[in-house]
């Protein structure tokens, strides 16, 4: 039997285990714990926006983050713009207006900043604004005839000579169509958007049934591993994009207790019908965030949303956040409650979380992440 002393501190490592939310053998239920009582994600700034009559952000979409100097860019959906925050949270100046024309912008869904370039992804037209760093426009650029992108925040990433990005040969005005094992959901393309390769399978979900839910995140990190994932399925794939051909290294499972799995097909067909669309959407999760950091870690980011949340176009306070946080080739997993969506992550792998959706008082927290 074992003295009393080892028995205390078996019992105290448990209870610590159990506390961030671990994996453990034999544990029906992982605990989920709220981002203010862990350790493994640890808050190392603030940034609170401020806003005047002049210069303010309708709708947060898509955020991309500048370190040197320090620039968050936010595709503000609503105002039809790009506003560049400064660390201290100062709006320092609007990229591109509301318009049809040239440089103009229509429900900006998305921006991505490389080193020449702020590149912002329509929400409506499927096309892709391409300014300079100044913010002067440069280019429209649109997909070929007959390829569209459906992608979540933070989902286009730079490679040499052009970029990755999800893309579809569906049409998303038909997309609640079933997915076939050729039909690719991601590719890699020039710095004029032509496609130079697609790859990439929709998991057997979405090949199986009728999906209108069919957004993928994605990250990219060192030189070749491509960490994608998918609206309806909390999996992660990983792909190797520098050899010949784009090839899937493997499939994640992935699992948290507060993710709503799909009990029944989403079609098109329904989506003509606000209510039911919204009742069935309502009862899933949604994949919203996928991060790959260095030695293998990741986070896999999720919301469920009220009916409300549709209802009034995108309210913030009708979603409930989740994420999964991990390491490829392991199986320990630690699973939160987040006080907001993931914004963005930058190169020093910190984490940009909301920490309060309303104007006048927005805020963003940094995280850095603490591996067990």
């Amino acid at each position: 039997m074992l003295p009393m002393d080892w028995r205390s501190c078996v019992l105290l490592v448990v209870g610590l285990v159990l506390a961030t939310g671990c994996d453990t053998p034999g544990a029906s239920t992982p605990e989920v714990v709220p981002l203010h009582e862990t350790t493994a994600l640890e808050q190392v700034g603030t940034i609170e926006i401020q806003e005047t009559d002049e210069r303010f952000i309708g709708q947060v979409a898509g955020v991309d983050v500048e370190r040197t100097p320090f620039r968050l860019y936010v595709a503000d959906r609503k105002m039809d713009r790009v506003a560049v925050i400064t660390k201290e949270g100062k709006i320092k100046k609007f990229i591109g207006r509301p318009g049809k024309g040239p440089g103009e912008l229509q429900s900006p869904s998305d921006v991505f900043v490389d080193e020449e370039r702020i590149i912002v992804h329509q929400g409506r037209r499927a096309g892709f604004e391409m300014f300079n760093r100044s913010g002067i426009y440069e280019e429209t650029y649109r997909l070929p005839s007959g390829h569209w992108s459906d992608g979540m925040y933070s989902s286009m990433h730079a490679i040499e000579n052009g970029y990755l990005l999800p893309v579809t040969s569906v049409d998303p005005r038909k997309h609640g169509l079933q997915a076939t094992t050729e039909e690719p959901s991601f590719a890699a393309v020039d710095r004029e958007l032509q496609i130079i390769e697609s790859f990439g399978t929709f998991p057997p979900l979405y090949q199986n049934g009728k999906y209108v839910a069919r957004q993928r995140t994605a990250d990219f990190e060192g030189d070749s591993l491509l960490a994608v994932g998918y609206r309806l399925v909390p999996d992660l794939q990983l792909y190797d994009v520098d050899s010949a051909e784009a090839s899937k290294k493997k499939t994640i499972s992935l699992s948290h207790p507060n993710f709503r799995r799909p009990t029944e097909e989403i079609p098109m067909e329904i989506a003509t019908e606000d209510d039911k669309l919204y009742e069935r959407l309502a009862r899933v999760s949604g994949v919203e965030y996928t991060a790959l950091f260095a030695e293998g870690v990741f986070v896999q980011a999720f919301a469920n949303q009220t009916k409300a949340f549709y209802e009034r176009k995108f309210d913030e306070e009708e979603q409930t956040h989740y994420a999964i946080l991990g390491k490829i080739g392991t199986d320990k997993r630690l699973h939160f409650k987040l006080p907001g969506r993931i914004l963005s992550h930058d190169e020093k792998d910190r984490l940009y979380v909301e920490l309060n959706a309303t104007p006048d008082e927005r805020t963003i927290g940094i995280y850095e992440i603490n591996w067990p």
